[in-house]
């Protein structure tokens, strides 16, 4: 989550940002899951959300791109670092 924070914070502009979340994790939620918990079933949509969450986890863990967010411009490289190691 705190890389997808990072990148809306980058692409949306401050004065819709409280928008864009509100409208984002509530509305659209409800929007979309009611409908297909209707459909499939409670139990389904917990199922594909916990693989989809997985599957998501993955592809970031894997993604240079991605895990170079967190580095500020001129700090060290993280390559070869175990993440919480640092001395």
């Amino acid at each position: 989550m705190g890389h997808e924070l990072k990148i809306y914070q980058h692409a949306v502009p401050a004065g819709m940002q409280g928008r864009f979340f509100t409208l984002n994790r509530s509305a659209l939620s409800l929007a979309v899951g009611g409908p297909l918990a209707d459909r499939f079933g409670v139990r389904t949509l917990f199922l594909a959300g916990g693989a989809a969450t997985l599957a998501i986890a993955l592809v970031r863990a894997f993604t240079p791109a991605i895990r170079a967010l967190d580095d500020e411009p001129g700090a060290p490289s993280r390559k070869g670092r175990t993440p919480g190691m640092d001395t």
